[in-house]
């Protein structure tokens, strides 16, 4: 895939996941909430805080901390993070990495919460391999 086309992905996924994360069920506050999201792009680190902020303003009892690594940092301690079980809300993951982390559980299935959400996923296209 072209890099703007993952980019696009990326930025649907998080914003999904962030929108997941922050629903309860019950409708009702337990008070004020961060969500960690670890990226290891400084470019587009940028770019995601600019989301975070807009969402941060819809949602004011909601903070969304960036982190962002070096990306053999990032995948070392998101590891280390994940066994110790304090691993982020959400991260930019690699697809040298997706499969091993899928195969351990570590990834959630965002079907249910797309489909709850009426998130309209069909906004993004998909194009050819470059």
């Amino acid at each position: 895939m072209r890099p703007r086309i993952l980019g696009t992905l990326a930025t649907a996924a998080a914003t999904v996941l962030l929108a997941a994360a922050c629903s309860s069920g019950s409708g009702s506050s337990s008070g004020p909430v961060t969500i960690n999201w670890w990226t290891w792009d400084p470019n587009q680190a940028a770019a995601y805080q600019l989301c975070a902020n807009a969402f941060e303003k819809a949602n004011p009892d909601i903070t969304v901390k960036i982190t962002q690594y070096d990306v053999s940092d990032l995948f070392t301690k998101l590891t280390a993070d994940m066994v110790a079980g304090d691993a982020p809300d959400a991260f930019q993951d690699s697809v040298q990495y997706f499969p091993s982390y899928a195969k351990q559980g570590q990834l959630l299935p965002l079907d249910s919460y797309i489909s709850s959400s009426n998130y309209k996923l069909s906004q993004f296209s998909v194009g050819a391999d470059a």
